[in-house]
């Protein structure tokens, strides 16, 4: 997305429907938390001119599809009917609470131990990239919120929030060359 001349208009939305495909692919198939990662990143493409229609296609087609390949491919291997393993994880540590028996963190953990453990010395050029750049601020703006929306639960680990890594790995780029 910063990969472009700063005059040229936004990404077209074909670039937008792949990363929308792939993110929901990993949601479903791999890490149930990257639909909270999603839901800012969508907001951000609707900001950037993406239509509601069809980013709700390119959700739903791409939403069924990889549900119904993670479903057949784990309920064949575990030999169990219907098995989507993700909603599984979501049933249990979102709705149903039971995160909490891992351990219970305060809700800025992410902000105050984590995050700064994971970006270590980019993290102050992050934010220097994004007092630059409006472009890095909006940018890392749907991550924050991603990592904000994390903290709301009861159990925190690295893991959960990883994703975040890349792009304020871009920002302390944009950081270090305004230096």
């Amino acid at each position: 997305m910063l990969n472009r001349a700063p005059r040229l208009p936004n990404l077209p939305p074909y670039r937008w429907s792949l990363s929308i495909s792939a993110l929901v692919l990993a949601a479903a198939v791999f890490r149930a938390e990257v639909v909270a990662y999603l839901a800012p990143l969508c907001l951000y493409a609707l900001y950037q001119g993406v239509t509601p229609k069809n980013m709700l296609a390119t959700g739903l087609v791409s939403g069924v599809l990889s549900t119904a390949l993670t479903v057949g491919v784990d309920s064949y291997f575990w030999q169990q009917k219907l098995l989507w393993p993700e909603m599984h994880s979501i049933l249990f540590n979102v709705v149903e609470g039971k995160s909490a028996e891992w351990g219970v963190s305060p809700p800025s953990t992410y902000f105050k131990a984590l995050l700064p453990k994971l970006l270590l010395s980019s993290l102050p050029l992050s934010i220097i990239g994004g007092w630059y750049s409006r472009a890095i601020r909006n940018f890392v703006t749907p991550s924050l919120i991603f990592v904000g929306l994390m903290s709301c639960l009861g159990h925190k680990e690295w893991r959960f929030i990883v994703y975040v890594v890349p792009i304020f790995n871009i920002a302390a780029s944009r950081g270090l060359y305004a230096m």
